[in-house]
């Protein structure tokens, strides 16, 4: 993505989108978490506050030009999709009912 198009974002606050949706999905994802009584539910958590942390921290970063958009996109590829929800997600679905 140019810069140029990435500020759009910026401006229209599609970041912050971002961050507001990954926020919802691990709320969501740990409200199911409690009603099975999933029991690493608190080193879940704990990870899911780390990487609304990081997003946080580089969406600042972004809002003061000190990194660009394919930050966000190797983060969220990398870190969010791939390590945790490909990866420690995955050890929570043996917990789930059909």
């Amino acid at each position: 993505m140019k810069m140029k198009s990435a500020r759009k974002l910026q401006k229209t606050g599609g970041n912050e989108t971002s961050l507001d949706f990954v926020g919802l999905h691990f709320r969501s994802e740990e409200r199911i978490l409690e009603e099975i009584s999933y029991a690493e539910m608190n080193n879940h958590s704990a990870e899911h506050r780390k990487l609304l942390y990081a997003f946080n921290n580089l969406l600042q970063d972004f809002n003061h030009h000190r990194v660009d958009a394919m930050v966000f996109v190797k983060f969220i590829a990398q870190d969010i999709v791939t390590d945790h929800l490909a990866g420690k997600d995955l050890k929570f679905f043996p917990w789930l009912k059909d």
